[in-house]
């Protein structure tokens, strides 16, 4: 794979997203700020770009993340469920302990593969 261009759209997201590294068979994306319902679409927009691009792994380093509301579970979800009709795989890297928990309240935990913190 050559390269992976996120998508510029989306003027009142207010939310970092960035590739911040690759291999052969994964991209990892970090995501910085607040995930709400003023940019959760611009996330997901990125997400399912990037998912169509990588050959098997897209991990997402969160981070950098400071707020996980419901709209961002639901792309979170979105994402994973696209990723398993294509055969790849979608990680949650370095999840803070607090989006954990939200992730865990929403019953969600057991969906999805943790890695890092």
């Amino acid at each position: 794979m050559d390269s992976v261009d996120l998508p510029g759209c989306c003027p009142r997201a207010e939310l970092g997203i960035a590739v911040v590294g690759r291999s052969s068979d994964a991209v990892t994306v970090a995501v910085r700020g607040e995930i709400d319902m003023d940019n959760g679409e611009h996330l997901r927009h990125v997400l399912l770009g990037v998912l169509e691009a990588v050959p098997k792994v897209l991990c997402v380093d969160m981070s950098g993340v400071t707020f996980l509301g419901s709209v961002g579970l639901r792309v979170l979800v979105e994402c994973h469920t696209t990723a398993q009709d294509r055969a790849r795989q979608l990680v949650l890297e370095d999840v803070r302990e607090w989006e954990r928990r939200v992730i865990a309240m929403a019953g969600l935990d057991e969906l999805f593969e943790f890695r890092g913190s």
